[in-house]
């Protein structure tokens, strides 16, 4: 072959690889990139952080209430999964202070008047959970005061 031959054979060649090139950094840029996996954090959250997962916004359109006492009495309020004056139905308490926010729902059980609230903190029982915002029953004596 001959000196331009070998040079026409060159230029194509680089003419080729150049435009693979170019696709291939299209084909490149229009993936999108992966997220890097953080390491798992091997230390647990701190309670302003849990405070902060519990604390969420109130419900709209239900009437706020603050946990004072039971017939004169301060202390803190049983929440309910079901109205019932049964230990069994007890998921944990709300603490004297905070704020529930009643649904407008009430029922008459066991001799007592129960409302449902939204409880936005409560301390769950061992064994048993409470969401952030979960709906229970407390008591009127805590609403009446």
């Amino acid at each position: 072959m001959n000196r331009i031959a070998l040079l026409g054979l060159a230029g194509l060649i680089a003419i080729a690889t150049g435009a693979k090139m170019a696709l291939d950094k299209k084909a490149v840029a229009s993936i999108a990139p992966a997220p890097i996996a953080s390491p798992a954090d091997p230390t647990p959250p701190t309670e302003a952080q849990k405070t902060k997962v519990a604390q969420t916004s109130p419900p709209q359109n239900f009437q706020s209430h603050k946990i004072s006492s039971c017939n004169g009495i301060s202390g803190d309020a049983n929440f309910r999964e079901f109205p019932s004056l049964d230990p069994a139905a007890i998921l944990g308490v709300v603490a004297e202070g905070d704020t529930i926010y009643l649904t407008g729902r009430r029922v008459s059980v066991d001799g007592e008047t129960w409302y449902r609230a939204t409880v936005p903190n409560a301390i769950a029982e061992p064994g048993k959970q409470i969401q952030p915002n979960q709906q229970g029953w407390i008591a009127g004596c805590f609403i009446r005061g």
